[in-house]
């Protein structure tokens, strides 16, 4: 336990099973302890910066680890094994993780409900591109974090097959070319790191490296564009320089000078030109508003003719579209409120009387559907007059001795509506008729009642009296 004899201990790391012992090292190097290893069974390599922790029974490596002393020499083993057996092959690189969060495509049922930085990495189902991803978190300005189910989400968007949560939390960190790429939280001293490396020799030729190429936003939304300078193999030569100029074609949205684009509140397409020393590139950009699956509304509602009553509400569904003259032709042109939704029943240049009904109806994403209905009527009169006396008289039919209604009008009119109501207003009896001299067969019992004519939108009315012979 003294002097120059090296202490050597073999760490077992059975991967798939419980582990109760950890290490890190290779087998062959040698690691000297310094003063100032904490108490415990913890000791503290101070010149590599990295701390060797064991647990488990007295027998194993808490024990061998407290019997240490300062000025010792260590020698440290590393077997790896899958549930017992021997890593087959040959493997130099191992890192461990939390937890599988995607598989297959497919969010895995594992969250960890609780929002914090995450540090993950994943690949494509052909296996051809990794994706390296943080998320910051703990800090209300800028994030708070995420799930993993959440960050399961990200990789799934991104194209992502397979993804591993790792050691995120304080150790969330990304650097690109030695610049920090992430907002950080704490500068965490972490003892390992997944790192992206080229062997491709720099060339003298540049362009533009964006962050993405393809953007789909919901109106409002916001993103960050940033913007590298690499050679003709992908090696970065400028990572994030100062000097980007941003701008936005397609009436998109808007971007800053920084890059920061904010989608516009209505569904368009368009890009965001990107322009630094000479070079350009740009990224497409599709403004979508997440589908409503269940609305079945009608945005709006325009007759080619007439006037809509009463002014269209999404939510009233019944309405009169009326005319100054009848017959007439009409056409319906609406939109839905959910651009996926449909609608159908909409006339197109087609004949109306009055009293015609249309009905159009609203079919959601998710089937859900509603009815509009719409109902043909002559407009209001501008006034109410009384009819001339002497204009109206009945007079009975000496062959069948049949009522017949005599209207003597000042002129000949075209298409005259005739109605007649009861006391209480219910109308019985209504025709059209042509000329100045109207004649109008009754099949009415003894009563009084209210005759109406409609003449160019003024309307006359009068009293109408028929007795029994």
């Amino acid at each position: 336990n003294a002097g120059d004899a090296t202490l050597w201990r073999t760490f077992t790391l059975n991967l798939m099973e419980a582990v109760t012992v950890h290490g890190w090292g290779a087998t062959g190097h040698t690691l000297r302890l310094d003063p100032g290893g904490s108490a415990g069974h913890h000791l503290l390599i101070r010149n590599i910066k990295i701390n060797l922790s064991g647990s488990g029974s007295s027998a194993t490596s808490r024990q061998f680890l407290e019997s240490m002393n300062i000025g010792a020499t260590i020698g440290i083993r590393m077997n790896v094994t899958i549930n017992g057996q021997p890593l087959p092959g040959n493997k130099p690189n191992i890192c461990g993780m939390d937890r599988l969060i995607l598989q297959n495509g497919q969010p895995a049922a594992n969250n960890w409900d609780e929002a914090h930085p995450r540090t993950a990495a994943g690949y494509s189902e052909d296996g051809t591109k990794a994706y390296l991803i943080t998320v910051d978190g703990r800090q209300s300005n800028v994030s708070v974090g995420v799930t993993t189910r959440q960050l399961a989400d990200i990789f799934r968007v991104a194209g992502a097959w397979t993804a591993l949560n790792l050691d995120g939390g304080g150790s969330t960190r990304m650097e690109v070319l030695g610049k920090l790429a992430n907002s950080a939280t704490e500068n965490r001293r972490v003892a390992n790191a997944l790192m992206v490396v080229t062997s491709a020799p720099p060339t003298g030729d540049t362009k533009l490296i964006l962050s993405t190429e393809n953007l789909e936003l919901a109106p409002g939304a916001s993103r960050q564009i940033m913007t590298s300078v690499c050679d003709g193999n992908e090696n970065i030569v400028n990572y994030l320089p100062a000097g980007v100029g941003y701008r936005v074609t397609g009436g998109i949205g808007a971007v800053t000078s920084g890059g920061k684009f904010t989608a516009g509140a209505d569904n368009a397409e368009g890009y965001i030109r990107v322009s630094y020393g000479g070079m350009k590139d740009s990224v497409h950009v599709a403004v979508r508003r997440p589908v409503d699956e269940g609305n079945a509304l009608l945005k709006s509602v325009e007759p080619s003719a007439g006037t809509l009553s009463p002014a269209f509400n999404p939510a009233v569904t019944s309405y009169k579209i009326l005319f100054p003259e009848l017959p007439a032709f009409l056409s319906i042109t609406a939109e839905t409120a959910e651009p996926a939704s449909t609608v159908s029943g909409t006339p197109t240049n087609v004949t109306v009387n009055e009293g015609q009904e249309f009905t159009l109806t609203v079919t959601s994403v998710n089937g859900t559907t509603r009815t509009y209905r719409f109902t043909v009527e002559l407009s209001p009169a501008t006034g109410t007059e009384s009819l001339p006396a002497g204009s109206v008289r009945i007079y009975p039919n000496p062959l069948d001795n049949q009522k017949i209604l005599h209207i003597d009008l000042d002129k000949a009119y075209d298409n005259v509506p005739v109605k007649i109501y009861n006391a209480a207003g219910i109308p019985l009896h209504a025709v059209r008729e042509t000329g100045q001299f109207l004649r109008i067969p009754l099949n009415l019992p003894a009563g009084v009642y209210i005759l109406q004519i409609n003449l160019d939108r003024q309307i006359k009315t009068g009293k109408l009296v028929i007795r029994d012979n």
